[in-house]
């Protein structure tokens, strides 16, 4: 899920802000794998995403509208993609030798050969670019942590962890301005376990608990406004069954936690901390 000022773009389909205006992108034929990761182009022309036609999940790109679907790899082990800040590169996970996730990426065409940044050793995936290119943050096992969130330059050097391990950090996204990360907690967790959003400065300083409940629930995937000024993300705060994902969508800005779509979830209007830049 990635937010545009006009729109949210949710498996293969954009949607208004306000909830209005469900549009179908994709026509492709249905699948077990229903983890299609969108993201759109900086330029809002494009969408890119993962599809699993049956012998593992691959990476396409669609016109905005709907015309111009092409495969970009055929690898069968390529997924949650993302665009470089100058739309040239996709940034992606794929499974590498040991058919272990590692950050990689490639021309946003296809052409050439992709670029492993990430040890096949440790698992590395949600790869994503800080807005002026430089550096990478990304979820990684590295050190047989559970996960935690790192960061790197954008050729793989550097690398460093930003999270403690008791976290179990998965980042997912990046403030417009580049000086916070957006992530949640408990990934690679049993469902019984529950998923929080947060925010930190890029150096993993001042970390805050966004839209906090004591009602059990899993919040996931969050994303900023191209503005900077609200967060979207999935949330299963009204299921009663915690063994399976049952998400409603919301969003919440930096200062309120606001309700927001699916008569399957609410959020209240919750205080945010404010950042402090380290």
């Amino acid at each position: 899920m990635r937010t545009t000022q006009d729109a949210l773009v949710l498996l293969t389909r954009t949607i208004a802000p306000d909830g209005s205006d469900l549009c179908q992108v994709t026509n492709l034929a249905p699948t077990d794998d229903d983890l299609l990761t969108p993201s759109i182009s900086p330029d809002g022309h494009q969408i890119i995403f993962n599809y699993n036609a049956g012998e593992g999940p691959d990476l396409f790109v669609i016109n905005v509208d709907g015309s111009g679907l092409r495969q970009i790899t055929n690898d069968h082990g390529s997924f949650w993609p993302r665009w470089s800040p100058d739309g040239k590169r996709i940034i992606f996970s794929a499974l590498a030798g040991l058919r272990s996730a590692v950050i990689a990426t490639i021309a946003a065409d296809g052409s050439g050969e992709r670029k492993i940044l990430t040890s096949d050793l440790w698992e590395s995936v949600g790869g994503f670019y800080t807005p002026d290119g430089k550096q990478i943050i990304f979820g990684s096992q590295m050190g047989g942590f559970v996960s935690a969130a790192w960061i790197m330059n954008a050729d793989g050097s550097h690398q460093r962890r930003l999270t403690p391990a008791a976290l179990k950090a998965q980042p997912w996204g990046v403030s417009p301005d580049g000086k916070h990360i957006v992530a949640y907690a408990n990934q690679n967790t049993p469902p019984a376990l529950p998923s929080s959003i947060f925010i930190m400065n890029r150096n993993g300083s001042q970390l805050k608990t966004l839209a906090s409940t004591p009602a059990f629930h899993h919040d996931l995937y969050p994303s900023y406004s191209p503005d900077g000024n609200r967060i979207a993300f999935i949330s299963d705060r009204f299921s009663t069954d915690i063994t399976e994902f049952t998400y409603g969508r919301s969003t919440f800005s930096p200062s309120t936690a606001m309700a927001r779509t699916s008569p399957s979830q609410h959020l209240a209007p919750v205080p945010v901390p404010s950042m402090v830049t380290a």
